[in-house]
């Protein structure tokens, strides 16, 4: 399931795809911890955590609705994003043309692979 990830001053990072028994985890728990791999080898470690918690707001309904707040707002920046159904189709063509500007660049350099 989608869901949207908060700053602590309730500005959106980031949605991300998330199962829904770990949604249930973190609506009981509270809370969990995602581990990010990190790209960028700069550092020793291969990837990186960041603490999701659950906070749950009366909404104007009477209901009561989780939200998902990242404690490490920078590490949370590096999460996959789980497009939402309206951006699918952008994305995907967006992708696509991507790898075909890699796959011609890639035969003007004579088939090098270093691109």
């Amino acid at each position: 399931m989608n869901v949207v990830i908060y700053t602590k001053d309730f500005e959106p990072i980031t949605v991300i795809d998330l199962e829904l028994d770990l949604l249930d985890q973190m609506e009981t728990k509270g809370g969990c911890r995602l581990v990010i791999p990190l790209k960028d080898q700069k550092t020793n470690q291969p990837f990186s955590f960041c603490t999701v918690i659950c906070k749950k707001v009366s909404w104007s309904d009477g209901s009561v609705k989780p939200i998902f707040i990242a404690l490490e707002e920078e590490v949370a920046l590096a999460l996959k994003p789980g497009w939402l159904s309206g951006q699918r189709a952008t994305v995907n063509l967006y992708e696509n043309y991507i790898s075909k500007l890699s796959n011609k660049v890639k035969e003007l350099l004579g088939g090098n692979n270093s691109v």
